[in-house]
């Protein structure tokens, strides 16, 4: 439980000023509520009511609480009324007076809520001094004035005090609720533990992106170098039961990185002595890696039939490494070229290449990377530290749900200051 808490007390303070804005907005609309809203006021009066000396009183009951029924009565408030004027109508008023015996005593009290602090203490005034015209003993009763009514000072309704408090408790309520719920859509992810219990699959490895993402990092011995290395190990782990010639690489989302991973990726494979086919197939307008930003006939032309593959790969200056440009961009986005072409023109490749890689474009661009995944492999890059947890769980879940065969997630960690 204390981790749980721990994280919440944290997004908390991440999102504090959301929260603070979600309280100020609340507590403006209670208090422009308040402003706007009409005020009731209450006066209250009192009389007693006693047998006359020496006179019994019998079969009426309880005379107080009888005397207490009959103030809001029509025959009441009808003299009530040619007393204070009809600025109300005897409905109103009827709704306006409330009158209840004081437990324990004769006293009568009669409260009246009006709009108007004066109209209220003249009609309970009105209301008291017109009781006696209604005496349901027939004069057997002494009534005498308790406390007249003045002109309340202060509205009884509104109660700014609770109004204020409430406000508060619903500002405080929801502005906890904002801020978590904005964490939670910000968060981004930056462990591979975290990735592999949002995504649910294996993360085979972690990757330190360079300051320049147009290198071949793995040319040459380095860290990067090694952490390739394990990525293409644990490749050829999780694909040696169910192999597939194609692999699709595909990010969660925009990252600039995408094209130097799968670049980098298709070199660490090609040092195993595996011939490789490095297919552009992102037409989105992010730079790319130079490796792909080669012009002439491409992936767009191989599929519209214009051309073969033999003949628009290109090889490159990485050994073991060709490449198949993107083509032209207007028209793989023009034709459903994708879906009508792609599966059977790599199925129907030679042997000429061990590996078809294709650098997809982002799982959250378009349906592009899983179309071209369904039959093959898919494998995911995540750019920790850009990309949120809501996207990883959206991303991967609807991957699950078409039941592609999802071969591992990579986390291409955010690059420390002055890596290289």
């Amino acid at each position: 439980m204390r981790p749980r808490l721990s994280r919440a007390s944290r997004a908390l303070w991440r999102r504090r000023w959301s929260a603070l804005v979600v309280l100020v907005l609340v507590l403006a609309a209670a208090g422009t509520w308040l402003a706007l809203v009409p005020r009731r006021y209450t006066a209250v009066a009192t009389v007693t009511a006693v047998p006359q000396t020496g006179v019994s009183i019998s079969g009426l009951g309880d005379v107080e609480n009888t005397l207490a029924a009959l103030a809001d009565s029509r025959p009441v408030v009808q003299d009530v009324v040619s007393k204070v004027g009809d600025r109300r109508s005897i409905v109103t008023l009827r709704r306006e007076i409330v009158a209840d015996r004081r437990p324990g005593t004769n006293l009568i009290r009669v409260r009246v809520t009006d709009r108007g602090p004066k109209f209220a203490a003249t009609v309970a005034n009105a209301v008291i001094d017109t009781l006696p015209l209604h005496d349901p003993t027939g004069g057997k009763l002494v009534f005498t004035d308790a406390g007249r009514a003045v002109p309340p000072a202060s509205p009884s309704w509104p109660d700014p005090l609770p109004i204020w408090l409430i406000a508060a408790g619903i500002g405080i309520v929801l502005g906890i609720a904002v801020a978590l719920v904005r964490d939670a859509a910000a968060v981004r992810v930056l462990r591979p533990g975290q990735l592999e219990e949002l995504s649910g699959t294996e993360v085979l490895g972690e990757i330190d992106p360079p300051r320049d993402a147009k290198t071949v990092a793995v040319s040459e011995p380095s860290a990067i170098t090694a952490q390739f290395r394990r990525v293409r190990v644990a490749l050829e782990f999780a694909g040696s039961q169910t192999p597939t010639r194609t692999l699709v690489v595909a990010p969660v989302g925009a990252d600039p990185n995408a094209g130097w991973f799968a670049v980098n990726l298709a070199a660490t494979l090609a040092q195993v002595k595996h011939r490789v086919l490095l297919v552009d197939a992102d037409s989105g307008e992010l730079p790319r890696h130079p490796a792909l930003a080669l012009a002439g006939d491409g992936l767009a032309e191989v599929l519209a039939g214009s051309t073969a593959v033999s003949e628009a790969a290109v090889p490159s200056d990485i050994r073991g490494v060709s490449v198949l440009p993107l083509g032209a961009r207007k028209l793989l986005a023009a034709e459903p070229l994708l879906e009508l072409h792609f599966h059977r023109t790599f199925a129907e490749l030679d042997d000429a290449y061990d590996i078809v890689l294709v650098s997809a474009p982002p799982l959250a661009a378009s349906d592009d990377a899983r179309v071209m995944a369904a039959g093959n492999s898919l494998l995911v890059s995540v750019a920790g530290g850009r990309t949120t947890l809501r996207a990883v769980r959206r991303e991967f879940g609807e991957v699950r749900r078409m039941r592609l065969r999802l071969i591992g997630a990579v986390l291409l960690r955010r690059r420390a200051t002055g890596k290289t």
